[in-house]
C-alpha cells in the first residue's frame, strides 16, 4: 500500500457524471486523493482514506461523506480519475483482487 498522493489530477467525463449521480463532491475526491493511501491493482490506483487519516485530516461533518470513499484512478504517466464509488468493503476486495488483468479480450 502506498501513500503518495498526487496534487492535481484530470477528472474523466465518465468520472464526473458518476460523481454527479452518485452524489460525490469534488471536494471530498481531493480529500481522498490528497490525504488517502491507494492500492495499485490491475492497472489502477484504488485511493481511500483509512480510519487513522480519517480521524487526522477529515473535519467531522465530511467523515461520512469520505468514509468508504473510493477513488479509481489509472495508474501511468497520464494518470486520470476513472469514477469514485462508495462501499463498505471496497478496501477488503480491491486487495482480493489479482495484481493484473487476466482474461481474454478481442
Amino acid at each position: 500500500m502506498n501513500t503518495t498522493s498526487p496534487i492535481s489530477i484530470p477528472v474523466s467525463n465518465h468520472a464526473a457524471v458518476r460523481f454527479a449521480q452518485r452524489g460525490i463532491s469534488r471536494r471530498h475526491i481531493a480529500l481522498v486523493l490528497r490525504y488517502g493511501s491507494f492500492i495499485r491493482r490491475q492497472g489502477f490506483n484504488f485511493y481511500f482514506i483509512d480510519r487513522s487519516h480519517l480521524v487526522k485530516y477529515v473535519l467531522p461533518q465530511e467523515k461520512v461523506y469520505v468514509r468508504n470513499l473510493i477513488v479509481v484512478v489509472s495508474a501511468g504517466f497520464d494518470s486520470v480519475v476513472v469514477t469514485a464509488y462508495k462501499e463498505e468493503d471496497a478496501v477488503r476486495k480491491i486487495r482480493k483482487k489479482s495484481k493484473n488483468m487476466i482474461g481474454h479480450f478481442g
